[in-house]
């Protein structure tokens, strides 16, 4: 191996390692974050229970995070409706929550407002997070209804191997 070969094989192996650490990294800090999402969610929804208090609650929370943590984004009344979402839709579905974690929070907010059913949103978070979709890909995705072409592609794949099984 000449020496331009090898340098070249070295410096791939660097970027690789560097690129590798760097997703690694991204999935981690994706975790806390969605898992962070959630837990504000569930606080949120047990202080309104607990305390009987209104929408306005939310409002008066996304003011008071934003003058204490100052700089800081994704707190806004918006988001944090959306965090009680997160946690109402996913609180008693864990395997769902499981792969949620793993999958950005704009992707999650896509599945949960586009989609009601569980079987549905499981097909699009693992596929989310096994093609790594973006937002619009996944909307795409979403409108061209890949879940169910995916589901007749299944029945068609279960009849071919039934006929040929069968000798029909």
């Amino acid at each position: 191996m000449n020496k331009i070969s090898a340098y070249n094989s070295f410096f791939t192996e660097i970027i690789n390692t560097i690129n590798s650490a760097r997703y690694q990294v991204f999935k981690s800090l994706n975790k806390v974050h969605i898992g962070q999402n959630f837990e504000i969610g569930r606080i949120i929804v047990k202080n309104q229970e607990k305390n009987k208090w209104g929408q306005s609650i939310v409002d008066t929370l996304s003011k008071d995070i934003n003058k204490q943590i100052d700089g800081v984004k994704g707190y806004s009344p918006q988001n944090l409706w959306r965090m009680r979402q997160f946690y109402l839709e996913y609180k008693n579905e864990p395997e769902l929550l499981e792969i949620a974690m793993k999958i950005p929070w704009g992707q999650n907010m896509l599945i949960i407002q586009q989609l009601k059913d569980n079987k549905e949103r499981k097909y699009y978070l693992q596929t989310t997070d096994k093609l790594g979709w973006s937002r619009a890909v996944l909307l795409n995705q979403i409108k061209a209804n890949a879940y169910l072409h995916q589901l007749t592609n299944i029945k068609k794949s279960t009849l071919s191997t039934c006929y040929s099984i069968t000798g029909y």
